[in-house]
């Protein structure tokens, strides 16, 4: 199941930014996550937008970093396929 939220986001972040130019937030929003990431990146409650900015300027690698490490307790694993799609893609 992680493996597949894992897929979805890496996928949603790549093609939504190159061909609709959605923000990071909208991306997050449209996947369902953006309460967890506005909790990770220190927002009071899901609902706290005071987060949003900070979002969006963050890279799309700290962003799943940070949703990683909520949903497995280290973002080890992110950044573990992170490496691998990169070494894949060269």
């Amino acid at each position: 199941m992680l493996g597949q939220d894992i897929s979805f986001l890496f996928n949603s972040f790549t093609m939504t930014f190159g061909l609709n130019k959605k923000t990071k937030k909208e991306a997050l929003s449209d996947a369902g996550i953006l309460g967890i990431v506005r909790l990770k990146f220190g927002a009071i409650d899901e609902y706290d937008i005071t987060k949003d900015e900070a979002i969006n300027a963050a890279s799309a690698h700290e962003i799943l970093c940070r949703y990683c490490a909520y949903k497995t307790g280290t973002a080890f694993l992110w950044a573990h396929f992170k490496e691998i799609f990169d070494n894949l893609s060269e």
